[in-house]
């Protein structure tokens, strides 16, 4: 198994505290985000993780590239994409490896077991469905808590909703799928992602997973650190 993890966001909502620079270089227990994110993968088993980087991003690159080899194998890509995500080209550059993949973002904080027991629930998926992980109270880009657990998922569910989750297990078959696609040099983004497997008929099985936050937000960031911090 292997990760792709996007990490191309420019932080425009979180500049006021980042001072331009990535927000996955900010810190929790001590730690910039990207390093807890790509430590816990690798504690889980995952050793190869492709990344997509901004393209003005020195100094996300840089702490990519002091890491490689401590926790694994980091392959980046400067990510070219109106969007920034560069998913497909992702998807594409780690298909030689037989392997199913843990798709998340780079600014996304988990508890350190969480990733441990995503991929134990990935060993339950049936053919047709793919795993995504759900926390009870977890905070969307647009900064509302949602409650996601035992709904069914339907094209006109809010893609908002799909696009706000953590983490995605992507097995080989799903992979092709996604390759194979009439629109997959258009798979720039989760939300895209999400938009050919409906048209595949694949189905989404909603694996709980303990509190994580998706740091867009000055609000969010302070409400992660207290979370870490008491915890």
């Amino acid at each position: 198994m292997y990760s792709i993890i996007l990490a191309a966001g420019s932080g425009t909502r979180i500049k006021s505290i980042t001072g331009g620079n990535p927000k996955q270089l900010l810190f929790i227990n001590g730690e910039p985000i990207i390093c807890r994110l790509i430590r816990q993968l690798f504690l889980a088993g995952i050793n190869k993780h492709y990344l997509s980087t901004h393209n003005n991003s020195t100094l996300l690159n840089d702490c990519l590239y002091k890491l490689n080899g401590k926790y694994g194998i980091c392959n980046c890509y400067e990510s070219l994409s109106s969007k920034g995500a560069n998913l497909i080209h992702l998807i594409k550059e780690s298909n030689n490896d037989d392997e199913g993949a843990i798709v998340t973002m780079g600014d996304i904080v988990f508890p350190e077991e969480t990733i441990k027991a995503f991929i134990n629930c990935s060993k339950t998926l049936h053919d047709s469905e793919i795993l995504v992980g759900v926390s009870k109270n977890m905070v969307s880009s647009s900064g509302k808590y949602l409650n996601l657990m035992n709904k069914k998922f339907t094209r006109s569910y809010s893609q908002e909703c799909l696009s706000s989750t953590g983490l995605y297990y992507l097995d080989n078959k799903i992979i092709k799928a996604i390759l194979d696609s009439r629109k997959a040099s258009r798979c720039e983004s989760i939300t895209d992602m999400f938009d050919i497997l409906t048209d595949s008929g694949y189905q989404i099985k909603m694996c709980n997973i303990e509190n994580h936050f998706d740091i867009n937000t000055p609000s969010i960031y302070e409400k992660c650190k207290l979370f870490f911090q008491i915890k």
